[in-house]
């Protein structure tokens, strides 16, 4: 999409009731224009989320996305050991990756800025949970952790027979589980408490209810395509309809149901808030006892 299309087809998602955009890929800093893209959606009213690898994060960008008024940038980092950093992502990039997490904490300090630092666990990195939150309070950066994701479907998510849960799955489960517990004392921790345990119990295999595909969430290609979630086929394009002419849900809230009850996931935010609706009186108690109210500011505007 050109930035004439981003302007009005987001102008029709906000216009729908949309108020939060989630910029990830791929690769969203391989974007020329990203800050122009972010700039044009704070116009509009929205807050954005850039979820970077940060092999491509450096001062300049640094210092261009966060001056986006309602942005918050998050950097998926796995591992702090370079050998495992490269099995998982496939790059020897940790070193610049992590010079570019601590231009990020500079700035994030200076200006007041959110940003994170996100793991997605697995088989191989379970074990640097408490490794990485002690690097996020080094730098005074907030932690947050998902399980890896796989399914058989072969669109977004696939199988990895290395980073599989189903290897460690009875010692994730556990670490998430610790994470739990920790998340109230823990400052740096980003999340609830509640949700953590949903994924312990995810990961165990138990059913943790239905997910928000299509209700809660939806997801927009780089051409324009919408779909329910990453593992849908698109059911339109938004560079020919509005979001009104093509949204119904009757179409597919059978095969939602049918994918979230035979082969859940636990993608990231969108569970999350799938999960608050669910039980706003439990996350409610979960922010008010972690004291952390400022730092969920950004997230509840």
């Amino acid at each position: 999409m050109q930035l004439k299309d981003v302007e009005k087809i987001f102008a029709d998602l906000y216009h729908f009731g949309i108020r939060y955009v989630f910029l990830a890929g791929g690769e969203p800093l391989l974007r020329p224009d990203l800050t122009e893209v972010m700039q044009a959606l704070a116009d509009i009213g929205f807050s954005t989320e850039l979820v970077t690898n940060g092999i491509l994060l450096d001062e300049e960008m640094i210092n261009a996305v966060t001056g986006v008024k309602n942005s918050q940038i998050v950097v998926s980092l796995d591992s702090l050991r370079s050998e495992l950093y490269e099995v998982i992502r496939g790059v020897n990039q940790l070193d610049k990756v992590i010079l570019g997490i601590k231009t990020l904490a500079n700035v994030s300090h200076a200006r007041k800025y959110p940003a994170r630092i996100n793991m997605t666990v697995n088989s191989l990195n379970y074990r640097e949970i408490d490794s990485m939150i002690q690097f996020c309070n080094f730098l005074k950066l907030q932690f947050s952790a998902y399980p890896y994701n796989s399914a058989g479907r072969g669109r977004f998510m696939s199988d990895d027979s290395l980073l599989s849960l189903n290897r460690q799955r009875d010692k994730i489960a556990e670490a998430f589980n610790a994470l739990s517990k920790k998340c109230a004392q823990e400052k740096c921790i980003f999340g609830f408490s509640s949700v953590y345990e949903k994924i312990s119990d995810f990961v165990r295999g138990e059913y943790i209810g239905p997910c928000g595909a299509g209700r809660d969430h939806l997801v927009v290609g780089p051409e324009g395509d919408v779909s329910v979630c990453e593992e849908f086929a698109p059911f339109g394009c938004l560079k020919e309809n509005a979001i009104h002419e093509i949204y119904k849900p009757e179409k597919w809230v059978e095969q939602v149901k049918l994918c979230y009850t035979n082969s859940p996931c636990f993608l990231g935010c969108s569970r999350v808030l799938t999960l608050m609706k669910s039980r706003p009186a439990k996350f409610a108690w979960d922010l008010l006892s972690s004291r952390k109210l400022p730092e969920y500011f950004f997230h509840l505007r």
